[in-house]
């Protein structure tokens, strides 16, 4: 699938394909900038939910010294599944370009929605970067 054109409506980012169909790619506000790279969440979120131990997954970025963000996925595993940061990075880095790949996994529980079902990144990030 080939983008003929990108847009940035309010906070959304959107494409349109070769066929005339419009896609959202993300919010701006989720876009993790890593290393001067933009990363959209989605991207790294969507490989990381193939995995069989994966029952949810939510991807953000936390402050890092030298590349500004690092890219951390917060997964909750399926019950009675095993996997190991180790893993998951080898599942990412086949499929995602090496700045994709979460720098670290954050194995927790159940990750926290609003009332109409959606991840809240914000919430999760925040919790995170409070904790010492």
């Amino acid at each position: 699938m080939r983008s003929l054109c990108t847009a940035r409506k309010g906070s959304k980012f959107l494409f349109l394909d070769e066929e005339g169909f419009l896609y959202l790619v993300d919010r701006k506000n989720d876009m993790i900038i890593s290393g001067g790279e933009n990363i959209y969440p989605r991207d790294v979120e969507k490989v990381l939910i193939r995995r069989p131990a994966v029952l949810e997954v939510a991807v953000a970025g936390l402050p890092h010294d030298y590349w500004g963000e690092a890219v951390t996925a917060f997964v909750h595993l399926c019950a009675g599944m095993h996997a190991t940061a180790d893993d998951l990075t080898q599942h990412c880095a086949a499929t995602l370009a090496r700045q994709k790949v979460p720098k670290t996994f954050v194995l927790r529980a159940p990750l926290p929605r609003n009332s109409m079902g959606k991840i809240l990144r914000r919430q999760i990030k925040f919790d995170h970067e409070r904790v010492p």
